[in-house]
């Protein structure tokens, strides 16, 4: 896609084990479309389902595997390297606002993200994380970070009370919702199939990824540039309650 005028946010995004860049690549659009720049990353810790490293060699899901620790080591480094100007192209680099820089991911790529956060807390406005897997958290990545966090959660996720920081539940979405997987075929075959694995909820594709989309243009908006988070733009950051496909569950 053509880069637009002026300067604009930027969102690095980890994905899920087992997944890889292309896993969410309407729902980035969607993002993108509301005037962010996305950055997805492609881990060569061994979680991604295939990969090709700098030398042009192929890695395979599974090859490569370290420990927990050594693969949110790994992760949250590949996050901040795709963070920063000197590593992305000039035609897109010229058009991040570098003040304003976010990072996120789903399901695994929620603890890369806290990772990349605590590798350097100075870097980052905000995290933005969606189904966050947070049980796949490893010592020393388990504390808190500075930044703000926003996550979202499925209907399984907020069921057993999974919270990070400010959390909204996403009304009807399963974790499938939160990449591509709900897009893969017609509703009438991904929601019988989740039944065996949460590929697609009840919520239409489209929308949860139009909501999501727009919560993440809300908070870039809110966040950019922030020294503090104020009462009034956490205020304002509950107001996302008002997307009835939105419900906030847990305050910072």
């Amino acid at each position: 896609a053509q880069v637009g005028e002026g300067k604009f946010p930027l969102y690095v995004y980890s994905h899920g084990f087992g997944g890889n860049m292309d896993m969410a690549s309407y729902f980035m659009r969607q993002i993108a479309c509301q005037g962010i720049v996305v950055v997805a990353v492609e881990h060569t810790d061994g979680s991604a389902s295939r990969t090709v490293l700098e030398n042009g060699e192929e890695l395979m899901f599974g090859n490569g595997f370290q420990s927990q620790r050594g693969q949110l080591e790994r992760r949250g480094a590949e996050l901040l390297a795709a963070s920063k100007k000197e590593n992305l192209p000039a035609e897109l680099s010229d058009s991040i606002d570098w003040s304003s820089r976010f990072v996120g991911g789903h399901s695994y790529g929620g603890p890369a993200a806290l990772a990349a956060a605590q590798l350097d807390r100075s870097i980052y406005s905000a995290l933005i994380l969606h189904d966050p897997a947070l049980a796949m958290t490893a010592e020393p990545f388990r504390g808190a970070v500075e930044q703000p966090i926003i996550s979202f959660v499925s209907d399984e996720y907020n069921s057993v009370g999974v919270t990070c920081g400010m959390t909204f539940h996403a009304v009807g979405s399963k974790h499938g919702n939160f990449v591509d997987a709900a897009l893969w075929a017609p509703p009438w075959v991904m929601r019988p199939l989740s039944i065996v694995i949460p590929a697609a909820g009840p919520v239409a594709p489209e929308a949860s990824h139009v909501s999501l989309a727009l919560a993440a243009s809300h908070i870039c908006d809110l966040l950019s540039s922030q020294e503090a988070l104020t009462d009034s733009v956490e205020s304002k950051l509950k107001a996302l309650d008002k997307d009835p496909l939105l419900h906030l569950t847990s305050s910072f």
